[in-house]
């Protein structure tokens, strides 16, 4: 076979294997697409549900020997109200903040309901308090939400009874109504005079 012939053979093995290799790598391109595609297509519904159903802050439930089932935050400590807000509304502002931090709810949220929590008491408007700035924070059937400066660990009422700002600061029940009252006989209840006064 002349050089002249070898070199066109060559060449059109070349070319054939080419083709071979764009055909395989066409053929899976041409397999995975869809699964792309399906995903970008879902991606938008997806966005959306999350706009509308954004998670915020948790509220779940713990059972304190003392106080019986009450809420507590995702970190464990423990949820507060004061007698003095009105449903959906805050009386708690700057110097009370400092102490008895709202559970902040920020924009287009919701907060999540742990298991032993009471769904319905954080959908809609049951589930949002405005505080005197204008702000949201999290309710609970309607009972704007605070943690208190006072907890420093995860499981303590220490705010128990403490009478401030214009009313007095109750841990939460599951029920959404306040705690005033040891479930058990327990000398923790003297927290409710613990020395705190503003």
């Amino acid at each position: 076979m002349s050089e002249e012939r070898w070199g066109t053979a060559r060449r059109a093995v070349a070319a054939v294997g080419v083709v071979a290799l764009l055909g395989v790598v066409l053929a899976a391109c041409s397999s995975s697409p869809s699964t792309p595609t399906a995903k970008a297509a879902k991606a938008p519904s997806s966005a959306s549900s999350t706009t509308h159903t954004a998670a915020g802050p948790a509220v779940d439930t713990t059972v304190s020997s003392t106080y019986g089932r009450i809420l507590v935050d995702a970190s464990g400590r423990t949820l507060y109200e004061l007698t003095a807000d009105s449903a959906g509304h805050s009386t708690c502002s700057s110097a009370c903040q400092a102490i008895w931090p709202p559970l902040a709810l920020p924009a287009g949220e919701h907060a999540t309901a742990g298991p032993g929590t009471q769904a319905s008491c954080l959908s809609g408007s049951a589930g949002v308090a405005t505080e005197p700035s204008g702000a949201h924070q999290v309710a609970y059937c309607g009972h704007p939400l605070y943690t208190f400066s006072g907890d420093s660990a995860a499981g303590q009422v220490h705010g128990f009874g403490i009478h401030a700002f214009g009313g007095t600061w109750y841990p939460v029940g599951v029920n959404g109504s306040p705690v005033e009252h040891a479930v058990a006989a327990s000398g923790s209840t003297s927290s409710s005079s613990s020395g705190y006064s503003y």
